[in-house]
Order: C-alpha cells, then sequence, then structure tokens
C-alpha cells in the first residue's frame, strides 16, 4: 500500500527507479506514486484490469438445483466477508428476518477455511443454517458458502449484494466480479 512505501521512501525510490513505466489503475494511484519517490515521468494512469475481466463461472447445474430448493424465495448475499463483518451482517439478516421471514442469506466468507468459525456464530446468534461444504442447498435462515470456485454460481441467484472488506479498514474487493 502507499501507506507502507511511504514508510521506506527510499527503498522505494530506488525500486520504482528501475521501470521504464509505471500504469497504475487510475488518476489517484498516479498522483499517490509521486509520494513514494516513484518518478513522475515514468507514471501513467492505465486501466483497471479487473473491469476487463470477463463474468465469474457458473455451475448452471447446481445454480438451477439451489433455484429449486428456493422456490422462489427473496435471496442476498454477502460475498468476500471478513472477522467482525459477518456479525453485522447476520445481525442485519436477523432484523430483515422479521419482516421478510422467508428471505435467504447466503454468506460467503472470504476465506472458507473460517467456515467452522463463521457456523458457530450462525448459530450463537439463532439463525438456522445449511453449509456448502456439507453438501446441503440454501434452504435455511442461512447459506454458507464455505467453498472456493463457486462465487459466480451464488451471485447467479441474487441481485441484492453486499461485497465484504467495507465494514472494517480492510480495503474493499472487486466491484467488478459482483456486476
Amino acid at each position: 500500500s502507499i501507506a507502507r512505501w511511504q514508510k521506506q521512501p527510499a527503498m522505494a525510490g530506488f525500486l520504482f527507479g528501475v521501470f521504464d513505466l509505471i500504469l497504475t489503475q487510475n488518476d489517484a494511484m498516479a498522483r499517490a506514486m509521486a509520494t513514494i519517490n516513484a518518478p513522475t515521468d515514468r507514471v501513467a494512469p492505465g486501466i483497471n484490469l479487473k473491469s476487463m475481466a470477463g463474468p465469474l463461472p457458473q455451475d448452471d447445474e447446481t445454480v438451477a438445483r439451489a433455484r429449486t430448493t428456493l422456490g422462489g424465495r427473496p435471496v442476498w448475499i454477502a460475498s468476500s466477508t471478513h472477522p467482525g463483518e459477518e456479525k453485522s451482517v447476520l445481525e442485519a439478516h436477523r432484523q430483515l428476518l422479521e419482516r421478510f421471514p422467508n428471505l435467504c442469506l447466503i454468506l460467503v466468507p472470504r476465506h472458507p477455511e473460517r467456515g467452522d468459525e463463521v457456523a458457530g456464530l450462525i448459530a450463537s446468534i439463532g439463525l438456522t443454517h445449511g453449509r456448502r461444504t456439507r453438501g446441503d442447498m440454501p434452504q435455511e435462515q442461512v447459506f454458507l458458502a464455505d467453498t472456493l470456485g463457486e462465487l459466480g454460481t451464488w451471485y447467479a441467484l441474487s441481485e441484492i449484494v453486499f461485497l465484504g472488506g467495507s465494514l472494517h479498514p480492510i480495503g474493499g474487493h472487486n466491484p467488478y466480479e459482483v456486476a
């Protein structure tokens, strides 16, 4: 990050000085490079390559099975969540259930190996849940998608997504994946 490089300006200047051209994601990052001793005559704004990526892959068979299991229930997704964010998301979901009792939350932690921890949190809040690692489909109040490589499949089930990394000073994630 820029803040880290600012703590070591000599090293940053040396490192960035070896490049003939430094392309950044946007104008703001190009300006920020000057604050870490990058040679300004070799820094230019480029494009965000993430915006050019195609949609995430989805498993059409799993999407169809999940839709059948959901039976038309409304769904929202909280993806790429981090510790601390899940509790806020689950509290919001519990409040939403008062108004929309059939609502299903598909919760996709950023690090699926935290599945047991997140499942414990869901249970402690008093919500029912299923887990992808158990082979479940989304039929409970919360579906914990604690696997890798299936995010596109879950995004196909809802137009409402909360993208993690935004409630705490973690830094956001790629919103183009959601779109």
